[in-house]
């Protein structure tokens, strides 16, 4: 199984057939106080894998780490696969999961790990800087 997109952005949706829209995609977050506290945010993640690896509903972690590399928050989701025609080989399912109150404490970087089956297959990197004055 691999993770094709893991993304951060302000709001995300899919279609009925598959595409998805991304609004505000970021990387960088520039702010004057900490700890910063965003408005609700989305994780958007596309999964493709054989039909043999990716049968029915397959859980995942989004694992978030710190600048010295200290877990400091997981969410836990499911996805299921879309159905494909007969002939396709690889199946691809979309997840879309709020961060209802993303915490930032300082500034730095930080990373968010996208775990299946306890192996890493995607992060997302995340900047947070402080606005000079």
């Amino acid at each position: 199984m691999k993770v094709t997109l893991a993304l951060l952005c302000d709001s995300a949706s899919v279609d009925d057939v598959g595409r998805i829209s991304v609004v505000g995609q970021f990387d960088h977050v520039y702010v004057d106080t900490y700890p910063l506290r965003m408005r609700p945010k989305n994780i958007v993640l596309r999964m493709c894998g054989s039909l043999e690896e990716f049968q029915g509903e397959q859980p995942f972690a989004i694992r978030a780490y710190n600048q010295e590399g200290r877990e400091i928050g997981e969410i836990l989701g499911t996805v299921e696969p879309e159905r494909k025609p007969q002939d396709a080989d690889t199946v691809q399912a979309v997840a879309i999961l709020p961060l209802l109150e993303p915490h930032i404490p300082e500034p730095g970087p930080y990373r968010f790990d996208v775990v299946i089956c306890e192996e890493v297959l995607a992060s997302i990197d995340i900047q947070a800087h402080r606005i000079a004055e």
